[in-house]
């Protein structure tokens, strides 16, 4: 029989978390094109590794930021809300001018009369892809951080985990469509293509989605009018000096309850391995598998293809998460009613949730370790698949963690008796986005000095991905640990 109320029901957090799928639409973008579009702008490995950590050095600082402001400006008329479609539009704009940096560059050489293949154009090149990369990292910032806490703040505590699901769903459907577009001979058939790049045609539709998906998610998200009470950040009489914010801040941070520091320092440990993966497997595919030179060439020609197979490779990778970001609850259901768990992680199934978490920090481990020693193609494309699945933990139970662990804590305040005061959404989604942000610079700069270590770059994305595999034994360690804690 048709159930009407939960269609309904499935149709909200669709809607709700939408904005999850322009995310990664964008994200995808950059995956399979960003590394190749930075080598034909002149970088070596280890300047990828290096630019690369903008990303993650935005994620540490401008993003906890964010999320303090937007704690303290939720008002009538929807601060989050507001902030969330802003930075959707500054994201947007960003990435477009990301993605014609080097035709910047070439015009501005040209007003010069400076030849193309000038000293000041190449110049030129990493100059405007270094600042453009800075301004669409932090407008992305606030549109990540006001998307996740509007999701955990209109779900309740037993939803916290399939609007996670529902979030990690949209987030497979935004890498599948980033890559298939990535992928598609773009230039062939879009009215523009003789004048723009395939990265630049990429980039405008992913822009265009991004704010499609934001509007859906704004559509139908609300928010709580009353401002939080943050009186150490107050403007109004008794101003506070610099010092006594950062004390008011540490005070904020202070109050994040215990397990959610397990959760955070599980992050740090794994996206310890993660940023190699994400960073290098692009390169990995072409100079290995495909070019097998010792030495990737300044070729833009060649560029374009190893962008074209990271979108191949990221497609099937993206399918294989879907898969499992839509067979994952079922399996973690299942954990939970065969496990001897207590009634209210029957309610929030924890303890499943923490196994399968700590079973894809195994695997990540093992794929990662193994890379060296495939010598074709199809091994590569396929073993880039199959991590496909840990991702999708990744992109599902952490957040389902810290949905379920900052709902209990709002339960506890209004069964408390004690006057209601709201959880620090903000402050928790940036300190979560902090910690795997910061181990991606401190990874960015590990391989940084592989690279200089390996002296050429097929041998250093080798040396930077069983990096990453060594790290994710450390983070399934650390998942085994905390275990008890999170229960």
């Amino acid at each position: 029989m048709y159930d009407r109320t939960a269609m309904a029901r499935r149709l909200r957090f669709l809607a709700l978390t939408s904005s999850a799928c322009g995310l990664k639409v964008s994200g995808s973008i950059l995956l399979s094109g960003g590394t190749p579009f930075m080598l034909s702008c002149g970088f070596d490995g280890s300047g990828v590794a290096l630019v690369s950590s903008i990303a993650a050095i935005c994620g540490s600082f401008v993003q906890p930021y964010f999320g303090v402001l937007s704690d303290r400006r939720r008002q009538r008329g929807g601060g989050r809300l507001l902030l969330l479609v802003g930075s959707a539009v500054a994201t947007s704009l960003a990435l477009i001018a990301f993605s014609t940096s080097q035709m910047q560059a070439r015009w501005l050489a040209q007003l010069f009369s400076q030849p193309l293949d000038s000293t000041l154009r190449l110049f030129l090149n990493k100059v405007f892809y270094v600042t453009w990369y800075s301004v669409f990292n932090v407008s992305l910032m606030p549109l990540q951080m006001a998307s996740r806490a509007i999701i955990i703040e209109n779900s309740s505590t037993e939803d916290q985990v399939i609007a996670s699901a529902w979030a990690s769903i949209n987030q497979g459907f935004g890498y599948i469509l980033g890559f298939g577009l990535g992928a598609a001979p773009l230039t062939a058939f879009m009215p523009f293509g003789r004048d723009a790049t395939h990265f630049t045609i990429l980039s405008v539709l992913g822009s265009t989605l991004i704010i499609m998906t934001t509007l859906i998610t704004a559509s139908v998200a609300t928010e709580n009018s009353r401002p939080v009470d943050s009186k150490w950040l107050s403007d109004g009489p008794g101003k506070k000096n610099f010092s006594e914010r950062i004390k008011g801040l540490l005070k904020e941070v202070s109050t994040v309850p215990r397990p959610l520091w397990r959760v955070f320092a599980i992050q740090f440990l794994a996206w310890m391995g993660w940023f190699p993966f994400r960073t290098y497997y692009t390169s990995w595919l072409a100079s290995e598998i495909v070019r097998n030179d010792a030495v990737v060439v300044f070729d833009v020609d060649f560029h374009t293809y190893a962008a074209r197979l990271g979108s191949l490779a990221g497609i099937y990778f993206s399918i294989v998460g879907l898969v499992a970001n839509c067979t994952l609850p079922s399996l973690v259901s299942w954990l939970d009613s065969v496990s001897d768990s207590s009634r209210r992680n029957s309610r929030t199934p924890i303890k499943a949730l923490m196994q399968v978490w700590l079973s894809s920090h195994i695997y990540t481990a093992f794929a990662l370790c193994i890379a060296g020693i495939i010598a074709t193609e199809a091994g590569a494309i396929s073993l880039v698949a199959s991590i496909g699945l840990p991702w999708a933990v990744t992109l599902w139970v952490p957040f389902a963690l810290m949905g379920i662990i900052l709902s209990r804590e709002r339960e506890d305040h209004l069964n408390s008796g004690r006057d209601y005061e709201p959880p620090k959404m903000g402050v928790a989604v940036g300190l979560h986005n902090s910690a795997y942000s910061i181990p991606q610079i401190l990874s960015a700069l590990i391989c940084h000095f592989v690279f200089k270590v390996a002296n050429n770059d097929s041998l250093g994305n080798i040396m930077a991905l069983l990096t990453g595999g060594c790290w994710m034994i450390v983070a399934a360690f650390a998942s085994w640990v905390f275990f008890p804690d999170l229960l």
